[in-house]
């Protein structure tokens, strides 16, 4: 790996550069149990992942609630509630991954890789010329999916979701000056959260459901803002901006704010608003992520730091919990 060209240093600076090509000469992974938790990252598989996990559990939790209803109202409401079929999982999979995967290689066009680089964006970079004939071909082929097997409704939602998308895209990647003012953690974690919550939302759209998909909201934007404090030295050398940097007291904040939500999720199922395999998978995540959050904080490194994070989304998936406890 490259270190700094001695003419991009200054008397000002030349400290902080030298640490920078300290951080870049950092192994990226050491180990067997390294390799196995960075592929999914490196390729960007861990969010669909997430996504589907937590897709399938909505749809099973609300579904699931029709059983306290009388048996004429259990086959109405049946009869509304559309089942969770392959090609609706395969296109949240295929558009998270289309998401994720152009926003790394877009952040790769303004990165200086002489300086500390994260690791997927290294490999992004790496591969560029195989991902992006690969993401092309994925976009065609969910295009194709959309219209041969969803239903409209699901596609005029995705289509809403789009142009958020969309719009995040030009904000974050196109505008300098707006990029530098959006907390763009929690715009994902909000839109994350949305996107989980369509296949059910069109079924049954209820203020029990909008709870949680709040709830999940918050439990996303806290994923992505562990990511981001491993990230701070990365992000403060390129001139990146995150929430975390914005708000530079956050840090320290995340695992009371991650208690607090696994503590509202908690009450919530108490009072009958959220159901309970939600409310515990919430909370397990919320406590996995505070407990993540107070390791990044003690890494010494930046690399033992990014290595941390790289669990943020494994963090995420215990729906795969329920899935493997339900009879």
């Amino acid at each position: 790996m490259p270190s700094l060209p001695h003419n991009a240093m200054t008397a000002s600076s030349g400290h902080q550069d030298a640490s920078c090509s300290r951080i870049a000469a950092l192994p990226v992974t050491s180990g067997l149990l390294d390799s196995v938790v960075a592929i999914p990252n490196l390729l960007s598989l861990d969010a669909p992942l997430v996504a589907i996990s937590w897709q399938w559990l909505l749809w099973t939790a609300f579904h699931n609630s029709f059983t306290s209803l009388q048996p004429s109202q259990q086959t109405l409401a049946n009869s509304h509630f559309a089942p969770l079929d392959a090609p609706t999982t395969i296109a949240l999979f295929a558009s998270v991954w289309l998401i994720y995967m152009a926003d790394r290689l877009l952040d790769c066009r303004r990165l200086n890789f002489d300086l500390a680089v994260s690791p997927r964006h290294r490999f992004a970079h790496r591969w560029s010329a195989v991902l992006w004939p690969l993401w092309s071909l994925i976009f065609i082929a969910v295009g194709c999916n959309l219209l041969l097997h969803l239903r409209l409704p699901t596609i005029l939602a995705g289509g809403v979701l789009a142009l958020v998308v969309l719009t995040y895209n030009w904000t974050i990647h196109g505008s300098r000056t707006v990029r530098r003012r959006v907390p763009k953690e929690i715009i994902v974690g909000c839109v994350f959260a949305c996107g989980t919550s369509l296949p059910t939302s069109i079924n049954q759209l209820s203020p029990r459901l909008v709870v949680s998909t709040c709830l999940l909201a918050a439990l996303f934007s806290l994923n992505c803002m562990c990511v981001a404090m491993a990230q701070r030295p990365s992000d403060a050398t390129q001139g990146c901006t995150s929430t975390v940097l914005m708000f530079p007291g956050l840090a320290h904040c995340l695992p009371l704010f991650a208690t607090s939500l696994a503590l509202l999720a908690t009450s919530l199922f108490l009072l009958a608003i959220v159901p309970q395999q939600l409310a515990v998978c919430i909370g397990l995540s919320a406590m996995a992520l505070a407990i993540l959050a107070i390791q990044i904080r003690r890494d010494t490194g930046w690399m033992n730091a990014m290595r941390s994070s790289q669990l943020a989304d494994f963090a995420l998936l215990t729906p795969l919990i329920v899935l493997f406890a339900s009879p």
